[in-house]
């Protein structure tokens, strides 16, 4: 009879503490290792259990090199190689849209093909669009709580072919379909194009222009109603929307990063759908000429500290107080990935259905 080891040994509670810690590389490799541990590892539970706890330490970064695609944990040094890893991706995806508990959203532009892709299992979905030659300019990735199911969301005011595909488009991966929404949408178009929406709250968040005036304001989409929620997010008054901004979420609030050529300044919601909670979390200003009219914001650390993306050539890490920590320069490189949000994810075990 072969011999238990001391891990083995173990009772289940401890077990699982520590299996915890491990990256979803390891713990796929270590399904192997026996039954008892095969059925620990695959249980759901212990998938959400793990995502949970990865969601508070890893925050990946995927870009492409040449032909490889790369994922960097930028809660790490952005210099250290170590926490760098190589991921098998499929190939024809030049858009990475967005991401929702570990998995990304990609875009074929030339085959009208999405695909949900987790980069830590390797599992994979293709979704063709809902019908050719619609150009979505709003995107939305989210899960329904209540219903436990992933949803892409679509919303297009221009077409190629007729009037009629104009509106919003929903995609149910539980279902695997689409369905057309009635929804009345006066948008004109998003900025930055393609809009990618910020989920936060049961809603998904998009900048968009209104007419007639175009001005411009905060749609959200309530994930569990699929409608539009009537009551407009209010910006706070001292950003000038009519400029370069971004939705994002930091730490589970709405954020509002506000550029111009030589300050980049963060504005946290602190209570949802509450305008005066709005508070400026941080102003960063440009050093030695730097311009920031083609920066993006990428995350806020565990640490506080914000991660942009210049020119889609190099990461640059600020402090809380506006301070330049680190810069990893990739201006040797010719092949980066296209980002349409500069977007991060967290490792996951968790499955699609």
């Amino acid at each position: 009879m072969q011999k238990q080891t001391a891990m083995e040994k173990l009772p289940d509670d401890l077990k699982i503490e520590i299996l915890l810690h491990l990256p979803v590389k390891s713990l796929l490799r270590f399904k192997s290792v026996s039954k008892s541990w095969l059925s620990l590892i695959s249980d759901p539970s212990f998938a959400n259990l793990h995502f949970q706890r990865s969601s508070q330490h890893t925050l990946r970064f995927p870009y492409r090199i040449h032909q490889q695609i790369r994922s960097i944990d930028l809660n790490t040094s952005l210099h250290d190689d170590s926490a760098t890893i190589k991921l098998d991706s499929p190939i024809n995806y030049d858009v990475i849209l967005t991401s929702c508990r570990g998995f990304l959203l990609l875009l074929n532009k030339e085959e009208d093909d999405l695909l949900l892709w987790n980069p830590s299992t390797g599992e994979h979905k293709h979704i063709p669009l809902p019908l050719p030659w619609v150009l979505s300019e709003l995107y939305g990735f989210c899960y329904d709580e209540s219903t436990h199911d992933y949803l892409i969301v679509l919303a297009s005011s221009l077409s190629l072919l007729s009037p009629s595909v104009l509106g919003f488009y929903v995609f149910s991966v539980r279902t695997n379909s689409w369905e057309k929404l009635a929804l009345d949408h006066q948008v004109l178009h998003v900025t930055p194009s393609p809009g990618v929406g910020s989920v936060v709250n049961g809603a998904i968040h998009w900048l968009v222009w209104y007419p007639p005036c175009r001005v411009k304001k905060i749609l959200a989409f309530d994930i569990r109603t699929r409608s539009l929620l009537q009551q407009l997010v209010l910006e706070p008054d001292d950003v000038d929307l009519g400029g370069l901004c971004y939705l994002r979420v930091f730490g589970g609030s709405l954020a509002l990063i506000d550029i111009t050529d030589h300050e980049i300044k963060v504005w946290m919601m602190k209570e949802y759908g509450v305008k005066s909670s709005w508070t400026k979390l941080m102003s960063v200003s440009s050093l030695r000429g730097m311009c920031f009219s083609y920066c993006k914001p990428i995350c806020l650390t565990k640490n506080g500290q914000l991660v942009t993306l210049q020119r889609n050539l190099e990461l640059l890490k600020w402090s809380e107080g506006g301070e330049l920590l680190e810069v990893r320069d990739y201006d040797d490189y010719q092949n980066f990935w296209l980002l349409a949000a500069a977007i991060v994810y967290t490792e996951t075990l968790l499955p699609l259905s």
